[in-house]
């Protein structure tokens, strides 16, 4: 028990502190346990005093008598005086050492005093109870001598390591590790043998049981003496063994016998990513992770703060709602997933899926990306071939002809051509680009030829001026669109002439995309052939341009890529969606791309300034962030489809 007694004496006479009745055994240690609770006088904090101890029988007979600093070495929390012990305020207990030659109910004096002048009065703090343990014991002195399967440990000092070498030797060992990780890498406990035959199932259940009981020998034998000639007790070897048995790489079941099936029915299980891997493995994949920290970025949550993330700190994040462990109040990892879990998942995709688009497609070049290599935010479902070009030309006078040349096949076509960034000033002016002529040709052959001021468009952001069509709006729905019919298959050229309004720092930029149908155009290709890198990077299967896996992807994207484009702007990340791209979350998100938005100076507080936005934000307002075809943002869409999927989220 505790019990907290006043100090008010200034002097070591006449001090005695009853401190209680206590049970004592004889010849088992017990321990008392003072404290120095925090106290001021003022701005002095009081030290107490501690003198001599003693024990009383049940006839007020003293049975034992000693001095606190005889019997208690010099340590942190106090040290002896000239007239006794100094305890001080440090909040550790001083543990005294409490024994009797017989059974029986005892009472505990000891002498305690305030050492500094003044008149309020310190508290002792007192625990009582027994037999502790003791610091310097190797075992707690209330348990059984150490030993192991009825023989003793020879040395009492080195209990441990004698008893891991026991272990080790004992044959259960080895299938004791077997189905130590087995669960760790199949997702589940070694089949039981089922206890009643009226069980569903009985006889498949009955079946696996024996089947995996008989694996488990097998693993734990070549644990024990070395897989393939290797070392014995290679924890290794054992991992790839497990991970090489059937009961892991089954894929499918060739039998219709309901015996096999229900005995196989766990056979191949994907095992669930706890909340520390799926946050590896994002970061390992796509070189973002949700809420990572910055090393000493949070100095006061300890010295591994940098290896959180919103997946894994076990405070603030959300490690224990997917599943997670504290060590204390909750011991157990899920092993399935739940509907909480599922929406946390989800929200990992979510906040995940923007910022890896952003870094991918506006920051890295096309070597340094991990996932988007080869495309780009031109390519859309219905694109051939496009490109985007700078107007030097600021007048009819100098207008200049821009070039591009693709391979298309045979059917109606249209040609989009997109106002990329548009810029409105009253003191720098208003930046606009103007189109005279377009024309298609094949081998000098040309097959369309319009004059721009000539055509027709239904929307009123563009208009006739200085005898060319005016593009004025870089709106979506603003895009120009020329219908135009392919012969025969072959090696196409477009060519636009233009000039452009100048206004601001930046040269106008007109991007001319041919485009098609979204089943059979390039882009279409393209988009498939990257979902089929994405679904072997992300999910480590091997899939067709026409497996299932694709075609409802693709599906997707399209779904998703026409309900964007023309109804939310032209801007990754200020568009109409309002769609927030959580980057500054990963505190090393410009990491080889700009490291010095990172400010490592410290506040009054101790803590660093973090995210510099003086140097963001200029940045920002300087770089190209143009999606006018939508493509950027429907990829984030589909990202974040691939992110919550069964196979990113299970081994």
């Amino acid at each position: 028990g505790r019990v907290d007694f006043q100090i008010s004496s200034r002097s070591s006479a006449n001090s005695v502190t009853d401190l209680g009745t206590f049970r004592l055994l004889a010849g088992q240690a017990f321990d008392l346990g003072l404290k120095n609770l925090r106290t001021f006088e003022g701005e002095q904090k009081l030290h107490i005093g501690l003198g001599e101890v003693a024990i009383r029988d049940s006839n007020d007979v003293v049975v034992s008598r000693f001095e606190v600093r005889e019997v208690v070495k010099e340590q942190d929390c106090g040290g002896p005086i000239d007239d006794g012990y100094i305890l001080w305020d440090c909040g550790e207990l001083l543990l005294l050492p409490l024994s009797v030659s017989r059974d029986g109910v005892y009472r505990v004096e000891v002498q305690s005093w305030i050492l500094e002048p003044g008149e309020k009065a310190g508290t002792l703090q007192v625990w009582a109870g027994g037999p502790f343990y003791r610091q310097g014991d190797t075992w707690y002195r209330d348990m059984r001598t150490p030993g192991f399967n009825g023989e003793t440990a020879p040395d009492p000092d080195r209990s441990l390591q004698w008893l891991a070498r026991r272990i080790a030797a004992d044959p259960r060992f080895a299938e004791a590790a077997v189905k130590f990780w087995w669960p760790a890498v199949m997702g589940g406990e070694v089949a039981e043998p089922p206890e009643d035959e009226r069980d569903a199932d009985f006889d498949g259940l009955l079946l696996a049981s024996n089947a995996q009981e008989a694996e488990v020998q097998r693993l734990a034998g070549g644990f024990a003496s070395g897989f393939s000639g290797g070392s014995a007790f290679n924890l290794k070897d054992l991992l790839v063994e497990i991970a090489l048995s059937p009961w892991f790489r089954a894929q499918e079941l060739s039998s219709d016998d309901p015996v096999r099936a229900a005995a196989l029915n766990g056979a191949g299980a994907r095992r669930l990513l706890g909340p520390e891997e799926l946050a590896r493995k994002t970061l390992a994949l796509t070189g973002f992770q949700w809420g990572r920290p910055r090393e000493g970025a949070h100095p006061w949550r300890g010295l591994h703060g940098q290896r959180w993330s919103a997946l894994t700190d076990p405070e603030d994040g959300y490690a224990l709602l997917y599943g997670g462990i504290d060590s204390d109040g909750v011991t157990e990892r899920a092993r399935d997933i739940t509907a909480v879990m599922a929406g946390v998942a989800q929200a990992h995709a979510l906040q995940s899926s923007g910022p890896i688009v952003m870094r991918e497609f506006y920051l890295l070049p096309e070597k340094d990306r991990l996932l988007f290599a080869g495309i780009n935010p031109d390519v859309t479902p219905v694109t051939e071939f496009g490109d985007s070009f700078e107007i030097a030309a600021t007048s009819r006078s100098e207008i200049e002809t821009l070039r591009l040349e693709g391979r298309l096949t045979a059917g109606t076509k249209s040609i989009s051509l997109a106002y990329l960034n548009d810029f409105d000033d009253e003191e720098l002016g208003d930046r606009d680009v103007l189109l005279d002529r377009l024309t298609v040709s094949r081998g000098g052959t040309v097959i369309l030829a319009i004059e721009m001021e000539q055509h027709d468009h239904p929307h009123d952001c563009h208009h006739i001026e200085q005898g060319a069509f005016h593009l004025s709006v870089t709106r979506t729905d603003c895009v120009l669109k020329v219908p135009v019919d392919i012969p025969s298959d072959g090696t196409y050229r477009i060519e636009v002439s233009a000039w452009a309004d100048q206004a601001g720092d930046d040269l106008a930029k007109l991007a001319v995309i041919v485009e098609s149908n979204p089943e059979g155009s390039a882009g279409a290709n393209s988009i498939r052939a990257k979902l089929i890198e994405l679904f072997d990077r992300l999910h480590g299967i091997q899939v067709g341009a026409d497996s299932p896996e694709v075609r409802e992807a693709y599906e997707l994207f399209v779904e998703v890529w026409e309900r964007k484009r023309g109804a939310f702007g032209n801007h990754f990340l200020w568009s109409e969606e309002k769609i927030e791209i959580d980057w500054p979350s990963d505190h090393y998100f410009f990491e080889g791309i700009a490291d010095d938005f990172w400010n490592e100076e410290l506040n009054e507080y101790g803590h660093p300034l973090g995210w510099d936005w003086d140097r963001i934000n200029p940045f920002f307002e300087n770089h190209d962030w143009s999606d006018p075809h939508a493509v950027a943002r429907t990829w984030t869409v589909v990202l974040a489809y691939l992110l919550m999927d069964y196979r990113y989220l299970y081994l």
